[in-house]
Order: C-alpha cells, then structure tokens, then sequence
C-alpha cells in the first residue's frame, strides 16, 4: 500500500542493551490551614526530577524531525528509518527502547479543601491540580536541535485539574465531578512535511468532562449508589493514540453505573 494511505510501518519493542537510570529528585510543599476560614486547608508542592540515561522510546514524528534537524544526518535517529530507494518516502521506522542523555521534570501541584455544615449534612468541595513547567528530553546534550519537549503534548498537558461538589446527610450524599485538560498538541516539536499529522489533526481542544452520581442509605446495612460518566459524552480527538492510549481522555464515552453495598 502506498505510504500517503498508511504512512511507514513503526516497529517498536525492548532492548537488551539498556542501561540503568539514574536521577536527583526535589520536592518543596507547604500546607495552609487559616484561622479565619475554618474548614479550610490548601496544599502547594512543587517537584523536579532530574533523569540521566533516561529509557525512552520517540515518537514517530520526533524520529524524522531528529533525523533532518541534527548538524548530520548521519545519526542513530535516520539509521532508524528505512526509505524507498525511488521515492524516498519512510517505509519500516524503527521506535525501540533506547538510553536517552537527560530528562527533566517540573512542575506544580495545588490542592484545596473546604467542608461545611450545611442544614443537616455537610457541604464539601475541593479542587485538585497539576500544571507542568518542563518536560524535556536532551538526545544530544549542547545541540538544541536535539531536545525532545514534551510538555504540552498529549501525553502531558499542560494543566489538569479536578473540582469535586458534594453534599450528603447521614441518609443520602450526591456529588459532582468537573474534570479539566487544557489544549494540547499530538506533537509539541513538529515536522511540518507530508511524513507527519497535518495541523489540523495535530491541535487537541481543551476537554471538560462532568461526573455526577447519588447515594442512598437504606438501612445501616445496605447502601445504593448511581450515576453517570461523562454526562455531555464528550468523545476524544480521533488520532489512535490519543483515544486508545492517553490514560487522561474519556475513551468510552457517556455511561451509567450503580452499585449495592452490603455491611455485614
């Protein structure tokens, strides 16, 4: 078949020849609880993590643009890569497992927590979120051109956060559940040639998802709970990875679900 109908066969796998990582981690937090706002407390802890011979496998399209944007082309990134000898179009790309010079992470993570009484039961709400400063993957230390970022892709957007409602007695409690990921791109550093996504496919919108479930108590043994995923059935973006192996995008789509359970 022809590359422009299914584009190069990608092999991946393992790799014998692997090294272990190594790495220096640092993590500063602090934790507020005010006087003046009882039922309060907020949580602020920022991260980074320093990897060296970080394993690693690259994209597809990092593979190309490494490939063409090194000082040579005589490099590990295009001995990957097979080309028809007429057309030169990739044919069989090679993706394995390999031993990068550096990773770097950072980032901030901010929780919030507030409980009060409310007539006869207590209202909770609180807030979790996650917002990345640097992911980046040097190939070629002291050769900008060989830095792989990640920060902002799909595997690693840029903020997420969580806002969870609910209310509940000593009978019954319902809750609402608003998940946030902010736009992101298939591939951060791209190669604009007919080898990668076109830019429409490579922009991902911001998604929203909304949960919303019910409990009841029947007794002081049973206990019933229902409710819906994904209440607006938001679908992802149709690019195969993003909708089958993200971890962060709905992949199922609007569903109900209910559950008894029993105390003995």
């Amino acid at each position: 078949m022809p590359y422009n109908q299914l584009g190069p066969l990608v092999i991946s796998g393992g790799n014998p020849e692997l090294k272990p990582e190594t790495s220096d981690s640092l993590t500063l937090g602090a934790v507020f609880r005010p006087k003046f706002l009882p039922g309060f407390d907020a949580t602020v802890d920022y991260w980074n993590i320093d990897i060296r011979n970080v394993i690693s496998s690259f994209s597809s399209s990092d593979v190309f643009r490494l490939c063409t944007d090194l000082p040579t082309i005589d490099n590990v990134f295009c001995q990957s890569t097979e080309r028809d000898p007429v057309t030169h179009l990739a044919t069989v790309q090679r993706t394995f497992l390999v031993n990068a010079q550096q990773t770097n992470r950072r980032g901030i993570d901010v929780g919030l927590r507030y409980r009060q009484p409310v007539g006869q039961g207590t209202l909770g709400v609180s807030f979790k979120g996650a917002y990345i400063l640097k992911i980046i993957t040097r190939t070629t230390p002291g050769i900008e051109a060989g830095d792989v970022i990640l920060a902002g892709a799909w595997q690693n957007p840029r903020f997420r956060g969580t806002l969870m409602v609910n209310y509940g007695t000593d009978r019954f409690d319902v809750a609402l559940n608003t998940r946030f990921i902010s736009a992101t791109r298939y591939a951060v550093c791209r190669t604009v040639t007919d080898e990668s996504y076109p830019d429409d496919l490579d922009k991902i919108a911001a998604a929203v998802y909304n949960d919303i479930s019910f409990g009841m108590k029947v007794n002081d043994k049973f206990k019933i709970t229902f409710g819906i995923q994904n209440v607006l059935d938001r679908k992802p973006k149709e690019i195969q990875a993003v909708q089958y192996g993200s971890g962060y995008y709905d992949t199922v789509g609007r569903y109900f679900f209910g559950n008894l359970r029993i105390t003995l």
